[in-house]
């Protein structure tokens, strides 16, 4: 009976030994296969990690030059804004020089205004005229050249005089503005004031104009010439603003503190 125990025994521990063998061969080859798929989820993995890695390299490599650009596109924006200041600076400048200069080839001109042209019109004479009306001789001498020039109003004509002098010039001038003419005191047929003003360049006659119009717009009192310069005043007591050119129109505004 110990025999067959034994034998049993001995058989039993030997199938015990072949399920054991076989079990271990089986978690073994669990083990390898989970361990080949671990490492192909992370050879994949790594693989997109590489591959996210490498793209975000390429974007921040892009954003740099990016902003590298931007930066030297912003300092030629700076350098750019800088070039066109001067040059509309310069610009204002040289219209303002120009106008100046344009200006002063007319500082001993006046110009007549309100008497109409006249078969076999004698200009000498009508200026010594004039003269003799403002108490201010007018000779031949004192004159260098005078002349009609069209005005916009269609038949019109202006006269414009030279004077040799521009001392005499403006002592014409003077009397002009403290003496009205007309055409009847001058033995004219017709009856219509004279006006004798500076003459102005065609610039300056546009910007007096703009001038003359917003006075009345914002109810100014004054706007006057003086020395081939636009010049206007809100009231009596108010500060004279000097018009030199477009952009000073707007200094005759509604402003009370003007």
């Amino acid at each position: 009976m110990s025999k067959d125990l034994a034998k049993l025994f001995l058989e039993l521990k030997e199938e015990l030994k072949a399920e054991l063998e076989n079990f271990k061969d089986a978690v073994e080859r669990n083990v390898r296969s989970e361990e080949r798929s671990l490492r192909t989820e992370l050879g994949e993995m790594k693989a997109s990690l590489n591959f996210i890695s490498k793209g975000l390299d390429d974007a921040h490599r892009r954003l740099q030059v990016t902003l590298c650009e931007n930066k030297q596109l912003k300092k030629e924006n700076e350098s750019l804004r800088t070039t066109v200041f001067t040059l509309e600076k310069d610009l204002v400048e040289s219209q303002a020089s120009l106008l100046k200069s344009e200006q002063y080839t007319r500082n001993r001109n006046l110009e007549i205004k309100g008497i109409e042209q006249t078969e076999n019109e004698d200009l000498k004479q009508l200026l010594e005229k004039i003269g003799e009306k403002l108490e201010e001789p007018i000779t031949e001498s004192d004159v260098d050249i005078s002349h009609r020039v069209p005005t916009k109003d269609d038949g019109k004509t202006n006269i414009v005089v030279q004077f040799q002098r521009r001392e005499k010039r403006d002592k014409v001038l003077q009397m002009a503005r403290k003496k009205r003419l007309t055409t009847t005191l001058l033995g004219l047929p017709t009856d219509f004031p004279v006006y004798i003003n500076e003459h102005l360049c065609p610039t300056m006659k546009k910007i007096l104009g703009r001038a003359v119009a917003r006075k009345r717009e914002h109810c100014w009192k004054f706007v006057w010439t003086r020395d081939g310069s636009v010049f206007a005043r809100r009231t009596e007591t108010s500060r004279i603003v000097a018009i030199t050119c477009e952009n000073d129109l707007n200094k005759i505004c509604a402003d009370i503190s003007v």
